[in-house]
């Protein structure tokens, strides 16, 4: 077990054979865990609110206690989890108040890699994408399953982003669309989601 400074508190490291899980309490920085990490770790958010804006530029694995009280909020700011890394997992959060509308680049998540997987989360309330899949040059393959979008602008906006799997989501509440491609984002799959309530479901431009 090794112990490391963050800020004014300490961060907990436990490494069992060649599994790494770094543990965050509340009051401790999701940002210094994931700093701290190695590809291939694991860091673990125990139950609390969070405001903070998170760069996930590592292949880890990013897991919340629990998606209704593991909460990551970007206090109105930018956006609330940027993936650049590729082979990221992130599971078990509520992801919510990013911003700002004005600008239209911002989100709850704002992926800009390959082979991600997004589940098991609330994306809510953030002013314009709940998740943004832009394309650098391409965004491919990433998986988004099994997640709640809610009272955001869009719910998934995807641009010139190809061969991802978008599979048993609810979308509920979304003031314009619940899902939007745009700009060659083909070879998409899109496959049992629920709409509920929504200015519009799904809206292809651009795109096949």
């Amino acid at each position: 077990t090794t112990l490391f400074r963050s800020t004014n508190v300490f961060l907990v490291k436990i490494s069992i054979a060649d599994r790494t899980i770094i543990f965050v309490h509340p009051g401790e920085s999701i940002q210094d865990a994931i700093n701290a990490s190695n590809p291939g770790d694991t860091v673990f958010v125990y139950r609390g609110t969070y405001i903070e804006n998170v760069i996930v530029n590592k292949s880890i694995n990013l897991i919340g206690e629990d998606k209704n009280t593991t909460i990551i909020n970007g206090n109105g700011s930018g956006i609330v989890i940027n993936i650049l890394a590729d082979y990221v997992e992130i599971n078990g959060f509520t992801i919510t108040n990013g911003g700002p509308l004005a600008q239209k680049l911002d989100a709850g998540i704002k992926i800009e890699s390959n082979n991600n997987t997004i589940s098991y989360c609330n994306i809510s309330s953030n002013k314009y994408y709940g998740l943004y899949l832009y394309a650098d040059p391409n965004t491919t393959n990433n998986t988004i399953k099994f997640n709640i979008f809610s009272n955001n602008s869009h719910g998934i906006f995807a641009y010139y982003a190809k061969t991802n799997k978008i599979f048993s989501n609810t979308f509920t509440s979304n003031t314009d669309y619940g899902i939007f491609l745009i700009g060659l984002s083909d070879d998409n799959l899109i496959s049992g989601n629920k709409f509920i309530e929504n200015n519009y479901a799904i809206r292809i431009k651009g795109s096949t």
